[in-house]
Parts: C-alpha cells; structure tokens; sequence
C-alpha cells in the first residue's frame, strides 16, 4: 500500500503502465572534488619548519601533493595501520616524473627492465644513507614487474610518466615531528628526479635492457630449436649465501660434440648447451653440481640483471619444477649402501647442516623406507652404463631410473 501510494504521488503518475517509477537524482548540494591542484615547494618547506616539534598528529599538514624540482610528490596516511603504535606514522610517498629522460618504450620486457634499473638505482641511491626509515620493493635476482615502479598509461600528446612509490615512516625527534629530517629526505628525492630527467646515455642502463632483450630472444628462439632449456656458455650457475654467484664458481663450458649455436640476428650468436624435450637425466655424484644445475634451469623462467650469471640460462615459460626436499639437516646417518665415498665426509655416518638432493632422498629412502642397497645390488644394478634416452631398445634398469 505505501509503494502505491509514493507511486500514485511521484513518478508513477508519468507513466500509467507502471503502479510506480524510481525517483529521479538530483543535483548534489555539495558537487565531489575534483583533484586538487599541487602545492608549491616552497610551501612544502614552510610546512615543515612550521611544524617542526610539535606532536606527531601535526603531520597531517603534509599530505597533499607537492610540486617539487623536476616531479610531483604525493604523500598520502596509511590507514589500517602499518603500525599498531599512533605515534608511529607510516606515510605513502608517490613520486611522479612526467619528464623522465628514460625513453618510451612500447615493449612491455623494456618498460619492465627499465623499472626494475630505477628501483636498483633507488635502493643504491635514495634510500642508501637516507638517515630516516623509509622502503620499497627491493629487486632479487630476477626482473620482475612490481607496482613499485611502473609507466602510467600514455595520454594524448603525453609520454608515459614514471612512478616510484615509496613506504617512508615520519620522523620523530622523541614524540614530536622532525621536519628538519623530512626536509632532507624532500631533496633528496629532487637531486634523484634530477638525475633521471636526464636525457644522457646510461651504460648500466642499456645494459640492463640488452641482458632482457636478449633473454627473451633467446626464450622465444628454443621452440624454433626444439628445446626445453638452454645453458650458454660462461654461465655462473653457482649461488653464494647472497644469492649471487658463488666466488670460486667455474664457468660453464659446453663439450665441442654437444655445443650448440643459437643466431639472434643484431644481438649476436651464442654458444651453449641445449635441453631438448622429453626425458633428459642428470647423473653424477653427490656434491658435483646436478641440484646446481637443476636449480639454475628453474630459475631460468625469469630474467635476470646483469652480473647474476645466468644471464644465458633460459627455461620454458612453462616450466614447473617438482624437486625433493633438499637442503635438510642430516646428522650420523648410514649411506654407504647408496655411496662409498662422499666428499670430505664418511658416508657410513654422514651429517650436513645442507644436505644436497642426492644425499636427501637418501637419507629419507635410509630412515623411512627401512631398505639400503648392499654390495651386491651396487655391483648388480649401478654398473650398467648409461645409454641414450631415446635408445627405443635401451632396457629401463634401476640405475637408469
């Protein structure tokens, strides 16, 4: 009765067919804002010198968005708190560069390599010796695209600008804000934008960009060579505890009978090891390198900077790896009935903090399965010699699985 009645008095009465109509909107009392135009800098320092030891809540003056030399600056609260403590005030820093001197590039691997370049630079530069708390997103061994730095969709007439986001938490000299910190940090932030509105020729940079270019070549040339991986020749495929290579690593060399040649045209001609598809077995003895090289075959989904090593060590896209538990702690265990010899340690009570793949599925077979292999079966099963894969008349024994 109530819908009828609002029906018979308001939009209903316009259309008969209807018992009522939805009610029309009308013009907001107060129109939402637009963005607001940003501040000068100028205004930035005299903010900050005003509100230089007074209580923390007084940063609440500072977000907005500034104009500062060569970007625009925004700083923005987070809310949900980053920290539980109220004093303890974590602010959102965008900078902007519309004027970069970086170069548009439409391929999204360049753009991809260009940013991850920034952010290194960023970590190096801006954020090393900062004298206050402040993050991003820190760049591993792969190039990878983040949100941390990204290209913002081209306008018309307009080259894509450059943003870099930034987790900086608000100084505090004791409880009260320390604009003169902030005021540092600010032009910092200015002799960085400086450096990269630049329109000068980086040879890091290029660098950088002709490692990825050439990866991705190099990924997109293994269906045309039938290959599942590639291992080019002068890889560094051991890692040391930082994630780079390992310092007495040796470079990878190809056998003249194996060494393939894969042309990239203008990028050149590389030399390496190709992975065909299908099975392919890795043997060798324990601590010689077989997890080594798996490893460096799964990374080589990604990209990688250079100086990593493997810059020449490509994988399928799609790649999975399925691996045993290495690296495990293994403490007076018996594995003379897999191995007689293990390097710098006896296998009848073998311990490692890090055990390699070998050693672990071993040491799970010893604990778990209750079954070691004694002399006989070593004698009887891993004196058969390996033969080809693809041999149709190769018999399937248990050393070759």
């Amino acid at each position: 009765g109530s819908q009828q009645m609002i029906g018979a008095q308001g939009l209903g009465q316009n259309n008969p067919a209807l018992p009522w109509a939805p009610m029309t909107m009308t013009a907001p009392v107060f129109p939402i804002a637009t963005d607001p135009a940003p501040s000068l800098r100028t205004e930035l320092a005299a903010t900050l010198q005003r509100i230089d030891g007074w209580g923390s809540g007084a940063w609440r003056e500072i977000y907005r968005v500034w104009r500062l030399r060569g970007c625009l600056l925004s700083i923005d609260d987070l809310e949900a708190g980053v920290s539980r403590d109220d004093d303890d005030r974590v602010a959102a820093f965008v900078i902007v560069l519309p004027d970069h001197g970086l170069g548009a590039h439409a391929d999204v691997s360049q753009r991809t390599a260009i940013c991850d370049w920034v952010l290194r630079l960023a970590w190096s530069t801006l954020l090393t010796d900062a004298r206050i708390t402040v993050t991003t997103h820190r760049p591993g061994a792969a190039v990878r695209a983040t949100n941390a730095c990204v290209f913002t969709a081209p306008s018309a007439g307009q080259k894509p600008a450059l943003l870099i986001r930034l987790l900086v938490r608000l100084p505090l000299a004791g409880m009260c804000c320390d604009g003169k910190a902030l005021a540092r940090f600010v032009r910092r932030i200015e002799s960085f934008a400086a450096d990269l509105n630049l329109r000068k020729k980086r040879s890091a940079l290029s660098a950088h960009q002709r490692s990825v270019a050439i990866q991705q070549a190099l990924r997109r040339a293994l269906a045309d060579h039938d290959l599942a991986a590639f291992i080019g020749d002068g890889s560094l495929l051991a890692r040391g505890a930082d994630g780079g290579p390992l310092p007495e690593c040796r470079a990878w060399r190809t056998p003249k009978a194996d060494r393939l040649t894969i042309d990239l045209g203008p990028l050149g001609k590389f030399h390496g090891l190709g992975i065909r598809r299908g099975v392919t077995a890795v043997a060798g003895a324990p601590y010689h390198g077989k997890s080594t090289v798996l490893a460096a075959l799964a990374a080589g989904r990604d990209d990688h900077p250079p100086g990593d090593g493997r810059e020449l060590v490509v994988a399928d896209e799609t790649a999975l790896v399925v691996q045993a538990e290495d690296g495990r702690r293994i403490k007076s265990t018996d594995l003379s009935g897999f191995f007689t010899h293990l390097p710098g340690a006896d296998s009848r009570t073998f311990s490692t903090s890090r055990a390699s793949g070998a050693t672990s599925m071993d040491q799970f077979s010893a604990r778990h399965r209750g079954w070691l292999p004694t002399a006989a079966d070593r004698r009887r099963y891993c004196r058969v010699k390996f033969s080809d894969h693809r041999s149709a008349d190769a018999p399937i024994t248990r050393s070759r699985v």
